[in-house]
């Protein structure tokens, strides 16, 4: 039986007259009937609010990994040369981000397989006893690493094309493009002295 259907019959039956039944009665039975259709009204209203209640806190809870996207899981396979070269990798693009450097670098999980393993070379030699601190050094060797994966010098950044500004000698980089090539020297030499295996843990 639907509400409607209901509530027609609680009409019909307040209308209807018994034969032989005292008016009073009837009057009675009518304030009950009216007294428990009410009660059927605030019931009936009480679950319409509890269900737009439930569809809201469903469509919130839907849109939560839109609004608060959870952090993507790390591998638990990775080597200590890829979780420092990593944490190296995404702390520089942080810097050049909030430096306003005129060219940050897509997140680590975009980058081409070809420049993560020559990252990931030179982040060990950068953690290890052969390790640079010249960042005009460090910069040869980025160049030397593009030029081998097939860029040339652009005056505008085209990573479709291959074309980069700063394949040039570091004494002709702006500021904030030598900057980047310190803080990298000073973000290796973190990676090296506090990232590194736990005692009992050994790699992959």
């Amino acid at each position: 039986m639907t509400f409607s259907d209901l509530q027609d019959r609680v009409n019909k039956f307040a209308a209807l007259e018994l034969p032989g039944q005292p008016q009073e009665m009837h009057l009675d039975t009518n304030f009950l009937v009216g007294d428990l259709w009410r009660a059927v009204q605030a019931g009936v209203a009480t679950y319409d609010e509890a269900t737009k209640t439930i569809d809201r806190l469903k469509a919130e809870n839907d849109a939560l990994p839109r609004l608060c996207p959870q952090p993507k899981k790390r591998t638990p396979n990775m080597t200590l040369t890829e979780r420092r070269a990593e944490f190296i990798y995404d702390a520089a693009r942080l810097a050049a981000t909030h430096a306003k450097a005129p060219i940050v670098p897509v997140p680590w999980a975009e980058r081409e397989q070809p420049f993560k393993d020559q990252f990931l070379e030179v982040i060990e030699k950068q953690c290890g006893p052969e390790r640079s601190s010249s960042p005009e050094e460090l910069h040869q060797s980025w160049m030397d690493a593009y030029f081998a994966m097939g860029w040339i010098y652009g005056e505008v950044h085209d990573p479709l094309l291959r074309r980069h500004p700063d394949l040039v000698p570091y004494d002709k980089l702006g500021k904030l493009e030598q900057d980047k090539d310190s803080v990298f020297v000073a973000l290796c030499e973190i990676a090296r002295l506090w990232i590194y295996n736990p005692e009992g843990y050994s790699d992959p």
